[in-house]
């Protein structure tokens, strides 16, 4: 073999085949490099006396090599190939599990040893070239204070000079085993942070504050990095998240009075350093002035979230603003950020999932796509159980999801792959099972995009389809809030009052309306046909499989009790969505048969999640996943088996009334106009508004706890023990704190008459952060946190109020207080009709 491109890219193509062709007789193979070729473009001729391999670069080259060397392995045998690159950026995302990043789990954290191991790096990397990737990004909250000495300010460094001068060894090593890849590096941030040691030193908070000082921080840090790495490719940052009292435009100026000022800075030296700018929380308008003012000379990519934080959804973008995309031609160019906060545990491969996907990506003003998990670090495989343990043939969650990441390369790359590549990796690993391994997983893989369509959700903690679980309530650009319970588990009750991704499918109301105007959508029952099929024919094909695995046997049985699992998710979803549906008639006066049938498809539902815990209880261990606590299956069975109770308990909805239930009251608006009924018309205001003390709480339980205070009404008050309080600041995010009775004043209310309501509270603050979660009947709606004001007082009595009116009706309801701010107090709470006809509590 004759490589004439040199350099360690092409070196590694040729590395690849020496190592495929073992003892073949292929003649000579020439790798050479042509501009008759795009950028990373191959082609492989066989000639005469063997073959030559040519690529459109250094890039190019190596890939031609790889799939050289993958015929050899798979058929024995070389064809003449073609081929190109659909998209020209296929980036992995990488969130980095060291402190400083903040969006990572406690036990992510703490067994984080493999992130140090050149040997995972090395592993990882030869992957990620394989399957055609180009480039990988780095993403933590504030790394500097880890990774660089900033000579202007010393003290900003985290870790003792040893360990620092450990640290940048190591990313050296990192960033360049990836070059030799042909993969380009990325940092990616968050803002605004600084490092806890510059924060301590300066006085100043770690996050959300900004000043002169500060911005010069910034960017001597950016600085250094690129001094300390020069083979370190981009930048990236996110307007957020923690910018909050910064308008767009301050957001965007603040942007390039730091990020574009220090990389002008860095291009000086002879480079141009490519940049990547997150949409999230900033604004199109905005951005486009921004970069006009600030005439940035390297390329700017706009990281832009594709289906929100659920990439197995729809293969179809939804983005609210179309601004986004009208705005892109020759300002910068669109990098779709494919969020996987969807699958952490199961295996999933649907290359048909993934060619609409790139299809629907492409387009003259994109660039490509940046792929990878906010939830999930991709690490030791530690979540077996010891019995499981036995048919572990890998170590890293990568090697087992093999398929996954091989399919968004390789397709990003070029679409028109064909499924025969697919079907001739499964037989080499499983033999004679191959064939039935690889449909039974395309057919399981298409459960959770469907269901996450229909059941829409746009944020990670919103919705995860593994379990049917989430206690977020963002309801991020939605038409409409979505119905929730202060639970983590998506009950019954949920998936009837829910939108769904985009206007081909019918929600529940839009579903018991029926078609207007001719128009069909599909809705629940034939949505639910679709995933009961999927799930059945995953289940048969894994069957059919298991009796003839010739070899890969250890493998096969991870991969059988997954399709398994997944089968019997299928189901589950199936039934629960038909049960949502046929309650759903009940509710809205259809008859009790209805009500009979709701509870029989529960029933199913119940059986088929059963199925998913002899599946995995065995199988995975209980572990925590970021945003949603300790997972396994089996821990949600109580709540699968309450929501046959919920539909034998469910009454008819009181016709015409919109109050029945706190946080219903826009849904079933919305669900009256649907079915032609007439709006039901305001009921009577409530002749005087509800006062409660604080301290008459039928429970408290810690950190809250009862204090004394003379300036309170009654000389008593419920407040938040600072001694025993996790302080708000310490995460970026997390599981919201009221799925559990924790840190929870509840009370038990009379209302007098239906209608709308304003919540107001006398509360004393510490601080500018946190508040207060209120929680009526249980109902978690968007808006309703107590919060200090702005420019309110602190340390003193004030008066706090919800953002949004609650809806009510007259009887009995629960009104459940939750705190964690340290220090933060509520003397007393109001209820008064709206528009009030009452004062607020006097202080």
């Amino acid at each position: 073999m004759r490589n004439e491109v040199p350099g360690p890219v092409s070196e590694f193509g040729a590395g690849a085949i020496r190592n495929a062709a073992g003892g073949l007789s292929l003649g000579r193979i020439a790798i050479s490099v042509s501009n008759d070729l795009k950028p990373e473009a191959f082609r492989i001729r066989a000639g005469d006396g063997g073959y030559a391999i040519t690529g459109g670069d250094a890039r190019g080259a190596m890939y031609g090599a790889l799939d050289f060397a993958e015929q050899l392995e798979l058929t024995g045998k070389v064809r003449d190939k073609e081929e190109q690159p659909a998209l020209a950026v296929r980036a992995l995302k990488f969130n980095v599990p060291l402190p400083g990043t903040g969006y990572l789990s406690e036990e992510d954290l703490a067994n984080n040893q493999w992130f140090w191991s050149l040997d995972y790096w090395r592993k990882f990397l030869d992957m990620a070239a394989r399957n055609r990737y180009n480039a990988i990004t780095f993403w933590s909250a504030h790394p500097y204070g880890r990774m660089v000495r900033v000579p202007k300010y010393p003290e900003a460094t985290d870790v003792p000079a040893a360990e620092l001068d450990r640290n940048i060894a190591f990313f050296r090593q990192l960033f360049q085993l990836a070059a030799d890849r042909g993969l380009d590096t990325y940092l990616v941030t968050w803002n605004i942070h600084v490092s806890r040691a510059f924060a301590e030193s300066h006085h100043v908070p770690a996050a959300g504050f900004d000043s002169p000082l500060i911005r010069d921080y910034q960017r001597e840090a950016i600085q250094a990095l690129f001094a300390t790495y020069p083979m370190l490719t981009g930048l990236g940052t996110t307007a957020g998240e923690r910018m909050d009292v910064m308008t767009v435009k301050q957001k965007m100026d603040w942007i390039a009075d730091t990020y574009l000022a220090a990389l002008k800075q860095v291009g000086r030296v002879g480079r141009t350093v490519p940049f990547i700018l997150r949409y999230w929380q900033g604004g199109p308008e905005a951005l486009a002035a921004m970069l006009k003012s600030a005439d940035y000379p390297g390329p700017v990519y706009l990281d832009i979230k594709f289906n929100g934080e659920h990439m197995y959804s729809s293969a179809e973008p939804h983005v609210l603003d179309p601004k986004w995309v009208a705005l892109a031609h020759g300002r910068y160019r669109l990098l779709w950020h494919l969020r996987n906060d969807d699958l952490f545990i199961l295996r999933w491969g649907d290359p048909d999932f993934v060619r609409e996907t790139v299809r629907h990506m492409s387009g003259p003003d994109t660039a490509g796509f940046v792929e990878g998990s906010e939830v999930d670090v991709p690490g030791v495989d530690r979540i077996h159980t010891q019995t499981a343990k036995q048919h572990l043939d890998w170590q890293y969650t990568f090697e087992k999801h093999w398929f996954r990441y091989m399919l968004w390369g390789r397709v990003g790359y070029f679409p028109a792959e064909p499924d025969s590549t697919w079907r001739e990796h499964f037989q080499r690993r499983f033999g004679a099972a191959g064939d039935d391994v690889y449909e039974a997983l395309h057919q399981s893989s298409k459960i959770a995009p469907l269901i996450t369509s229909y059941h829409w959700n746009y944020m990670n903690g919103d919705w995860y389809p593994e379990g049917s679980i989430g206690s977020w309530n963002t309801s991020f650009e939605q038409p409409r809030v979505n119905y929730r319970r202060a639970a983590m588990y998506h009950d019954v009750r949920t998936y009837i009052f829910n939108n769904t991704i985009g206007g081909e499918m019918a929600n529940i109301p839009e579903f018991l309306a029926g078609s207007k105007g001719g128009v069909k959508k599909t809705g629940p029952l034939e949505v639910a046909d679709r995933l009961e099929e999927y799930g059945t024919r995953a289940l048969q094909l894994a069957a059919r499989a298991r009796g003839h695995v010739e070899r890969g046997a250890k493998e096969f049985a991870c991969t059988d009790a997954d399709l398994v699992a997944y089968g019997n998710l299928g189901a589950y979803y199936a039934a629960k969505l038909r049960g949502a549906a046929h309650l759903a008639r009940f509710l809205f006066g259809a008859g009790g048969q209805e009500q009979q049938e709701a509870v029989r498809h529960l029933e199913l539902a119940l059986k088929a999640w059963r199925g998913v815990v002899a599946a995995t209880e065995n199988h995975y261990l209980p572990h925590e996943v970021w945003l949603f606590g300790q997972f396994d299956w089996k821990r949600y069975l109580p709540d699968v088996e309450a929501d046959i109770q919920i539909a034998r308990e469910a009454k008819p909805l009181r016709p015409g009334s919109t109050y029945d239930v706190e946080g219903l009251h826009e849904r079933l608006e919305y669900t009256y106009g649907l079915l032609g009924r007439a709006k039901p018309e305001p009921p009577v205001a409530a002749a005087r508004p509800v006062r409660v003390e604080a301290e008459a709480a039928e429970s408290i339980t810690p950190p809250l706890a009862i204090g004394e205070d003379g300036a309170a009404s009654q000389g008593k008050y419920v407040g938040v023990a600072a001694a025993e309080a996790r302080h708000e600041g310490e995460s970026i995010t997390g599981f919201r704190d009221f799925v559990s009775p924790a840190a929870s004043a509840t009370y038990r209310i009379e209302i007098p008459a239906d209608g709308a309501y304003l919540l107001s509270a006398v509360c004393w603050w510490p601080e500018r952060a946190g508040g207060f979660t209120v929680l009526v009947d249980e109902s978690n709606m968007r808006d309703n946190v107590l919060h200090p004001s702005k420019d309110g007082p602190l340390g003193s009595w004030t008066i706090a109020k919800l953002g949004v009116p609650l809806h009510l009706g007259a009887g009995s309801h629960t009104v459940r207080i939750v705190g964690r701010t340290p220090g933060a107090r509520i003397d007393r709470f109001e209820l008064a009709p709206a528009p009030a006809r009452f004062p607020p509590p006097q202080l």
